[in-house]
């Protein structure tokens, strides 16, 4: 609650601990899932592909519900 009006910490603090217990809204259209990780912008891919295609070897489907390396 504390973290309410500071942007994205509260997020970031909630995908680090799972405090607060919370569930997705009633009409989440994610497949009934919270994100947990922002997406690699589409520049990206085309500027670097090689270092792009790396990390995807290495942390998984760039996805919004991919768990993070760090969260693992």
């Amino acid at each position: 609650m504390a973290l309410f009006y500071t942007g994205l910490e509260g997020w970031f603090n909630w995908r680090r601990t799972g405090i607060p217990d919370i569930d997705p809204s009633v009409d989440n259209v994610n497949g009934d899932e919270i994100p947990v990780r922002f997406r690699y912008p589409e520049s990206e891919q085309s500027l670097n592909p090689d270092n792009y295609q790396a990390a995807l070897d290495r942390q998984g489907d760039d996805d919004i519900n991919t768990e993070m390396w760090l969260l693992e």
